[in-house]
């Protein structure tokens, strides 16, 4: 979760729009100014050519917009405004002889779909002089409606013609020169939409939340150092203290106890080096997994030792868990914006893939859910291809109480529970990973506010 990330997590929690040049911060202005914000993002595109209409149609995908298909009415509608051969699809083709009159005419249809949040009109120039009047259709059929908006775009032209301006030089419909900028500043303009319209929520309180267990663990570990990662008992221990469900698990020193460990559990049974300095356990040969009897144990146990050296100072044992979708929650504190919770694909594909999604405190049910759903991972969650649905609950309640561990722990540098299974019988943390450090005090007013 890097300084941008935190940025964007809190500009898009907040409303904000980011651009990305001064030139997208004008068209964006622009239509936010003069048109009505969209209720979805079904685009309908009307162009004087099939070309233009098709370049319009790629940047509407590009900027997340949907190029509906038109309804039978709709088309009938159209079919009888335009000359035989114009295409009547999505792209509207009404073809280089199209005139004003039928151009103003499809807009108008185009408006009454109500399965379309949006219009861009595309006209390429054919004589010279004509564009006055096809500027005058827009100016009409803007001033009719404020329902939705309707962008307009004369191709190459890059001064809006005067008949789209009031006598005082005001733009009176969004305008621009090309199909890519009105797709862009109407992919932010549905975006803020989508962010005026969804439920504020509430923080879910936790009632069985061990605060006092947790302030001891992170009071006695940093009572030598500043900064430390956690071994693994007191990471599992520090989470479970909140709620979050983990894999039992027991701290073993040397082969024998590994042994004794694991038959207790139960077979089969992992192995993993416990101590905090480690990070990349997996990478360094610090996990076994699927061992089944105690001579495996006993062997893995000294391999490991005869392999990492001195940091191999202990161990711990875990049961098996049973297969399921992997995940991932995270939390690292950022020095200007607080903590920034992250839920994403686990596992060895999380870094590969980097399919995550972020928010800062404070963070609601309905932040959890929305978060979890942003992942490209989701439909894996509600069953896919046949598999069967995972408890996403389960999943949504592991992130919040993620988050309430870092409102309560200003000392929670950072949190790494990777992977988190999660089946149709709940979630179940398996490897966690904590980093403290002493909590400094916050070094401006916004990063006091947001903690």
């Amino acid at each position: 979760a890097t300084a941008d990330i935190a940025a964007d997590t809190l500009f898009e929690q907040a409303g904000v729009t980011r651009v990305e040049s001064l030139a997208e911060l004008f068209d964006v202005a622009t239509l936010f100014d003069l048109a009505p914000l969209p209720s979805g993002r079904r685009v309908a595109i009307v162009a004087n050519g099939a070309g233009p209409g098709l370049l319009a149609a790629d940047a509407c995908g590009a900027a997340g917009l949907d190029v509906v298909a038109l309804g039978d009415v709709t088309r009938r509608r159209l079919a009888g405004l335009v000359q035989a051969g114009a295409a009547i699809s999505n792209p509207v083709n009404l073809d280089a002889a199209a005139d004003p009159v039928s151009f103003e005419a499809a807009l108008r249809v185009l408006l009454d779909d109500g399965d379309v949040d949006a219009i861009i009109a595309v006209y390429a120039p054919i004589q010279s002089g004509f564009g006055g009047a096809f500027a005058r259709a827009f100016t009409t059929v803007g001033a009719d409606v404020d329902t939705k908006p309707v962008l307009a775009c004369f191709l190459g032209v890059v001064d809006a013609p005067a008949e789209l301006r009031s006598s005082s030089g005001r733009l009176l419909t969004p305008y621009f020169a090309f199909p890519e900028p009105a797709a862009k500043a109407l992919g932010a303009a549905v975006r803020y939409a989508t962010w005026r319209q969804r439920p504020s929520g509430s923080e879910r309180e936790f009632h069985d939340i061990d605060a006092t267990s947790a302030r001891a663990i992170v009071s006695k570990a940093l009572s030598g150092t500043g900064d430390l990662w956690l071994d693994a008992e007191d990471a599992a221990a520090l989470v479970a203290s909140y709620g979050v469900t983990v894999t039992p698990g027991v701290l073993v020193r040397n082969a024998a106890d590994a042994a004794s460990a694991a038959s207790s559990l139960g077979y089969p049974v992992v192995l993993k080096v416990a101590a905090g300095a480690i990070i990349d356990k997996s990478d360094r040969g610090g996990v076994q997994l699927n061992l089944r009897s105690a001579t495996e144990v006993a062997a893995a146990y000294e391999a490991m030792e005869n392999r990492l050296g001195d940091v191999m100072i202990n161990a711990i044992v875990q049961s098996m868990v049973e297969p399921g979708i992997e995940a991932a929650i995270g939390v690292v504190a950022d020095s200007r914006f607080g903590p920034v919770v992250t839920v994403g694909l686990g596992g060895m594909l999380g870094d590969l893939i980097a399919d995550r999604a972020f928010h800062l405190l404070p963070m609601t049910a309905e932040d959890a859910a929305r978060q979890i759903r942003s992942l490209r991972m989701a439909p894996l969650l509600s069953g896919y291809r046949g598999t069967p649905p995972a408890d996403v609950s389960a999943l949504e309640d592991m992130v919040l109480r993620a988050a309430a561990m870092a409102a309560d722990i200003p000392e929670l540098a950072e949190l790494d529970m990777n992977p988190v299974i999660v089946t149709a019988d709940g979630a179940i943390a398996v490897d966690i990973k904590v980093r403290l450090q002493s909590a400094p005090a916050p070094s401006d007013p916004l990063a006091r506010h947001l903690r």
